[in-house]
């Protein structure tokens, strides 16, 4: 793979080298208290979202199964899932919920989540101290006497880890003045145990408990280490860095296949603490090759790895596209989570524009769409839709009484649990899936009525709702596979109160250090620069902006503050940015080199970088010699040294359109590739199928933008003796899967659904118009006399088709041999409201209205959306993190074009 090492040796060098960076002159992350985010729809949504459920989880049901191992009285009730009493490693969320509030604290300095973070920690210490001993944990003491005795145990170290770790981001993010003494006192402990079985048993015994799921105890205690100079935590690490881990990786050898995703990446954070806690090189070594070993060998497209939550043979990815099961459970969410440390790590020590790409990538299509967003935030993107701004407007005050989809109707989730199923609705849900089946192919469809907006699924996890708490365990990969629940209990979007799996930990801590990554610093302190030559030790300060996301950072060493506005959905398939400089001194100047990043998604000839309107020099690294594709390498545009108040860069970035063949070396999987826009893994949307007649070297070419305007929503009448009938809202359904059939109607939270329920219109084929009209430039399809199709909102290229008893079906489109039916806009009775003529497929408009037309369910498409056309088929593309309900595949299968035929 060439997206960012291209293996190891030479091109591993050329991506992250291994002469690390002075300690004078690190690269240091800002704290997250000198960032806000702005308005985004992607990074300031899911924060917000994120914090709501900070708050709305409750303390007392966090802390029983606490109380409980301490003999403490319960007010309150447990929650479900992995925080259930009968659960072995209940009590894990708490550490990630006390990163998260600390994160998010800093971040905001909002008042009510640092006492939320007070409490839980006051809470907790009270635990600890019935204890007596630096015990801390919601499962008892035996676990630990389990483990010792290599008896099954699930995981109790992984849970310390994340309590620790939760107890270290309270002092070290918000200064909580109980924090690090309890950590202190768990560390007393664990170590103490961890000794004990050493002196008594042997080392080679002690290695064989590492054979459990012990989290990142290295990494914390390396950090604690790094907090307190006290070098019993660092030798205390050392018994966690586990030598058949540790030893192939320095010797770059492959030991993944075979291995537990996510046991082993946070062992791996723990060499990366090792090397920044104690120099230890050997730290950064295995850091560096693991992940050119994980890049080279094991990775999807979206920068993340796994099926079935392990590492498989090299160069196999496959096995998890081609098989239903494995792609179901695939990427699991925590393993984002960690490689995104992982990666932020490494950028620190070298400053590679490569990993600040890569970091992107992984966020972009691994961690913001695990996040269940109500599907109206793509509503917060105008000029999406200004073109069609006017039309809905128009359209929904001319329709409302027929539509009743409007935004208050959106379900909320409930403070707490979820609605329990009734006979009553589980009998209606029946009744649709009997007499409406999902055909193998598709069909447009009536729904009567709404069963699923409220049925809870058989595992007691939300079906479908959206709002705070709502996230998901694994990315699925396979073709027809969507984010919602399969009939597993961990898999689906989760329950805010019975799912707390370990990617629910990890999830809300993600959310909360949006912020963390988007700028950084680097200083070469003087007087700690012995060694350093005289001209480093001059430099001037350096300002790293690795990501376009709208933030403002205040730099108070430099007396700066910066104004970032980033927009990656524009109209013209670009990413812009503009930053604005303000100095404390706003007649004074600043000194420092802004290094602006040119990611390799953009195309450098093409790309524009501006400082107050004046074209910046952005010269890209020359290619090395036998090393592939690194000429489309990232680099970092030099900006500066001298800046002053009100100063702008601007920053212009085409996306580039490209294909990505699956990590597989297999010839039967050499047709297997992902389509990437920008940052973006696009996902097609589908129910199953995957394959494409297209050249993929013309991937430009077989790209388009798809415009929301002209779309509606339809509901057929019939006039029986001067007596409106009004049928159902038409929605288009796909795949015979009875588990969609819990997915609401579009006037729920939806999307996928509403997508269903929305059409396009398009001009009609010449001659099909009984006035010709629809060859007249410049008339909206919206006028009256205009002759349109009707294309289903999710399936460009399909249309629907009107048979002779008034039906309606979905053909391929025009040239397909079946030809689609075109209807004629006309007025209806009612004053101001639009109808279609019906008509047979092929013949004139009929004579009387059959179609009420409404404001659409979807009133654009997800944000990022583009079309992909082949000679056979379109797909309907969405970045993989703006997916929310739709049935999609990652990877397409691109089928040879007649040679003939140039696409």
């Amino acid at each position: 793979m060439a997206r960012c090492c291209a293996g190891l040796g030479s091109a591993l060098v050329l991506c992250m080298w291994l002469a690390l960076v002075s300690a004078s002159a690190s690269i240091q992350p800002f704290p997250l208290s000198s960032v806000r985010l702005g308005d985004d729809p992607d990074f300031k949504t899911g924060f917000e979202l994120n914090n709501q459920y900070l708050l709305l989880l409750e303390p007392d049901s966090l802390l029983y199964t606490y109380r409980v191992e301490a003999n403490l009285s319960t007010p309150g009730k447990p929650y479900g899932g992995w925080e259930a009493p009968t659960v072995e490693v209940r009590g894990q969320f708490m550490g990630h919920y006390l990163s998260a509030l600390a994160f998010a604290t800093l971040n905001t300095g909002r008042e009510d989540l640092a006492q939320r973070g007070l409490l839980m920690v006051d809470e907790l210490k009270k635990a600890q101290d019935a204890h007596g001993n630096g015990y801390l944990s919601a499962f008892p003491q035996e676990h630990f006497d389990r483990l010792e005795s290599l008896k099954p145990v699930w995981a109790p170290y992984y849970v310390i880890h994340k309590i620790m770790q939760g107890l270290l981001d309270q002092h070290t993010m918000v200064a909580n003045p109980l924090a690090l003494g309890m950590v202190e006192d768990m560390a007393k402990y664990f170590c103490n145990r961890v000794e004990r079985v050493v002196e008594s048993r042997g080392e080679d015994y002690w290695l064989l408990t590492l054979n459990t799921e012990f989290g990142g105890m290295n990494e914390v205690l390396y950090n604690l280490f790094s907090e307190t100079g006290r070098r019993e935590y660092a030798d205390c690490a050392r018994r966690f860095d586990k030598p058949a881990f540790l030893e192939p990786l320095l010797q770059g050898r492959d030991p993944l296949p075979g291995l537990h995703a996510n046991t082993h990446l946070a062992q791996v954070n723990g060499f990366a603490a090792r090397y920044d806690s104690m120099g230890d090189k050997a730290g950064a070594t295995a850091v560096h090759n693991f992940f050119a070993l994980l890049e080279k060998y094991h990775s999807f497209a979206t920068g993340g790895s796994n099926w079935r939550e392990f590492w498989f043979n090299e160069s196999t990815v496959a096995d998890a596209i081609n098989d239903p099961d494995s792609g179901a459970v695939s990427q699991e969410s925590c393993t984002q989570y960690n490689m995104l440390k992982i990666a932020r790590r490494m950028f620190t020590w070298s400053g590679s524009p490569a990993m600040a790409d890569y970091y992107e990538l992984a966020m972009q299509n691994g961690v913001l769409g695990i996040q269940r967003k109500p599907h109206s935030h793509d509503d917060q993107h105008d000029h999406l839709h200004e073109h069609h701004q006017h039309h809905a407007h128009l359209h929904q005050r001319q329709h409302q009484h027929h539509l009743g989809l409007g935004r208050e109707q959106v379900q909320e989730v409930p403070e707490q649990g979820r609605p329990a199923s009734s006979d009553s609705l589980t009998a209606a849900m029946t009744a649709v899936y009997e007499t409406q089946p999902r055909p193998a192919d598709h069909q447009v469809v009536s729904w009567p009525q709404d069963p699923g907006a409220m049925l809870q699924s058989s595992t007691g996890l939300a079906t479908n709702a959206a709002g705070p708490g709502v996230m998901i365990y694994y990315l699925p990969q396979f073709a027809g596979e969507w984010k919602g629940e399969r009939g597993h209990s961990w898999t689906g979007w989760g329950d805010p109160y019975n799912a707390f799996w370990c990617c629910y930990g990890s999830g809300v801590e993600s959310f909360s250090k949006l912020a963390d990554s988007i700028y950084f610093h680097r200083t070469v302190n003087a007087s700690a620069a012995a060694g350093v030559a005289a001209a480093a030790a001059d430099a001037p300060p350096e300002l790293f902006v690795n990501q376009l996301v709208t933030s403002s950072l205040e730099w108070k060493q430099q007396g700066v503050v910066v104004n970032q506005t980033a927009d990656m959905y524009g109209p013209e398939s670009a990413a812009r940015a503009r930053l604005v400089i303000t100095t404390a001194d706003e007649a004074g100047t600043a000194h420092f080199v802004l290094k602006w990043r040119i990611p390799a998604w953009t195309d450098p000839a093409a790309a524009l970088v501006k400082v107050d309107g004046r074209n910046a020099s952005c010269v890209p690294p020359a290619p090395v010699e036998g090393v592939a594709d690194s000429g489309a390498q990232a680099f970092y545009c030099d900006l500066g040294p001298e800046w002053k108040s009100g100063d702008v860069v601007e920053s212009f970035f085409p996306f580039k359109s490209r294909v990505e063949s699956i990590n597989d070396q297999r010839p039967e999987n050499s047709r297997l590739k992902a389509v990437l826009v920008g940052p973006w893994v696009m996902a097609g949307v589908t129910d199953g199928k995957r394959n494409i007649t297209a050249d993929p070297r013309s991937i430009d070419t077989l790209l388009s933008m798809p415009s929301s305007a002209d779309l509606v929503s339809l509901r057929p009448f019939t006039l029986e003796g001067g007596t409106q009938n009004e049928g159902p809202i038409l929605l288009t359904r796909h795949a015979a899967n009875a588990t969609l059939l819990a997915a609401p109607h579009p006037q729920s939270s939806s999307r996928a659904a509403a997508m269903d329920a929305t059409f396009r219109l398009v001009p009609g084929a010449d001659g099909a118009c009984s006035d010709g009209s629809q060859g007249v430039e410049g008339v909206p399809l919206l006028t009256p006399g205009r002759c349109v199709s009707l294309e289903p909102m999710a399936h460009p290229g399909q249309r629907l088709r009107q048979q002779h008893d008034g039906s309606l079906t979905v053909v391929a489109g025009a040239g397909a041999g079946v030809p689609p039916s075109v209807f004629t806009v006309a007025a209806c009775s009612e004053p101001g409201n639009l109808c279609l003529l019906g008509a047979s497929a092929g013949d004139k408009a009929g004579a009387s209205p059959s179609i009420h037309l409404l404001a659409p369910a979807a009133p654009q498409y997800p944000l990022g959306s583009r079309v992909l056309k082949g000679l056979d088929s379109q797909y309907l593309l969405v970045p993989i993190g703006q997916i929310i309900d739709e049935h999609y595949t990652t990877y397409f299968e691109f089928l040879d074009p007649p040679a003939a035929v140039s696409m």
